[in-house]
C-alpha cells in the first residue's frame, strides 16, 4: 500500500461513521491537556487554580473552549491525589483511616467516572462545548448577568498590583516580559487561593 498511492481509510467514530482526516488529526491535542492538568493540580494541590488559569486563557482568547474542557476534567482528576494524601494523615488510627479512605475513595470514583463518561462523549458529540456556548449566547447582553462596568470593585482593588507588575516587567525584553507576567500572575493566583 505504501507505493500504490491509495489513500488509507479514514478513522471511524464510535458509531462507525467515517471521521474527516482533519478532525482525526485534531484529536492529538486532547490527549495532552487532560494529563498535564492532572499533574499540575497534583503539584500545586489546587484544582481551583488550574481551572482559573484555563478560564482566564479562554477569556483572553489564548485557548479555545475545546482546549479548556480536558484541562478542567484533568484538574478534577488531579484532586483525587489530594484526598488520598489527606486520608493518609489518619493512618495511625485505624478507624479514622478507614472512614477517611472511604470518603476519599468516593471522591476518587466520582471524579474518575466523570472523566470516563464525559471525556468520550465530549470527544464524539461535544455537548459541553455546545451547552457552554448556548448558555453564553443566552445570558450575554441580558439582564440576567450584572453589567460589570457599573460595579468594578475588583478592578479598583487590583489596579495597584497591575501597575506594580507592569512596572516590574516593563524593562524586560518583549519576549521575556509576557513570560514573567504570566509567572507573576500564576504566583498571585496561588497566593490568593491559599
Amino acid at each position: 500500500m505504501a507505493g500504490s498511492g491509495a489513500r488509507p481509510t479514514p478513522p471511524r467514530t464510535a458509531l462507525g461513521h467515517a471521521r474527516p482526516w482533519s478532525e482525526a488529526r485534531s484529536l492529538g491535542p486532547w490527549q495532552r491537556p487532560c494529563p498535564a492538568a492532572g499533574r499540575t493540580t497534583v503539584l500545586i494541590q489546587s484544582s481551583t487554580t488550574t481551572t482559573a488559569i484555563a478560564v482566564t486563557a479562554v477569556g483572553s482568547g489564548a485557548l479555545p473552549i475545546e482546549g479548556a474542557i480536558p484541562i478542567i476534567l484533568g484538574a478534577n482528576v488531579g484532586t483525587t491525589v489530594t484526598t488520598s494524601l489527606v486520608a493518609l494523615t489518619f493512618i495511625r488510627d485505624r478507624t479514622k483511616f478507614r472512614r477517611a479512605l472511604g470518603a476519599s475513595t468516593v471522591h476518587d470514583f466520582y471524579n474518575w467516572l466523570a472523566l470516563l463518561i464525559f471525556f468520550p462523549i465530549e470527544l464524539i458529540w461535544h455537548p459541553l462545548k455546545h451547552i457552554s456556548g448556548a448558555l453564553t449566547h443566552a445570558l450575554y447582553g441580558t439582564d440576567w448577568l450584572p453589567n460589570p462596568s457599573h460595579f468594578n470593585f475588583i478592578r479598583a482593588a487590583t489596579r495597584p498590583v497591575e501597575h506594580g507588575v507592569i512596572q516590574a516587567t516593563s524593562h524586560i525584553s518583549t519576549t521575556l516580559g509576557p513570560l514573567f507576567t504570566i509567572v507573576i500572575g500564576a504566583a498571585l493566583i496561588l497566593v490568593a487561593v491559599r
